[in-house]
């Protein structure tokens, strides 16, 4: 976790803030970064992970743990964990089969896919 806890401040500019929530950001490793602090106050509230934040499933865990302690708004995380060859979390998770498989077999295959991923 972070040593720190970022509230929103109140000198960012409402325009700026409404922007910002646009926005997904990552950061390298496995805890944010001061610089993603930073923009979670400036009001982005969706974080992506990669290959680049992976590890144990316990360390993955941890890593969304303190991207959530970043704000006491609800931030989004999400991972670009699409099967085949975009894979970013292997160690301890389930990778999903490639999407044309998936799409082969139909939405009950889709579904599944879905809420594993979830």
């Amino acid at each position: 976790m972070p040593a720190y806890r970022v509230r929103m401040s109140s000198n960012v500019d409402p325009v700026d803030r409404a922007a910002a929530r646009l926005v997904a950001i990552g950061f390298d490793g496995p805890t944010p970064t001061p610089e993603a602090g930073d923009l979670v106050d400036r009001g982005v509230r969706s974080v992506i992970l990669f290959s680049r934040n992976a590890g144990p499933r316990d360390q993955v865990a941890s890593t969304i743990a303190a991207i959530k302690a970043l704000s006491d708004e609800p931030i989004l995380v999400c991972v670009d964990q699409e099967g085949g060859r975009t894979v970013r979390f292997t160690e301890g998770f389930d990778p999903p089969s490639t999407m044309r498989e998936v799409g082969a077999a139909g939405p009950d295959a889709a579904a599944d896919v879905g809420s594993r991923l979830a």
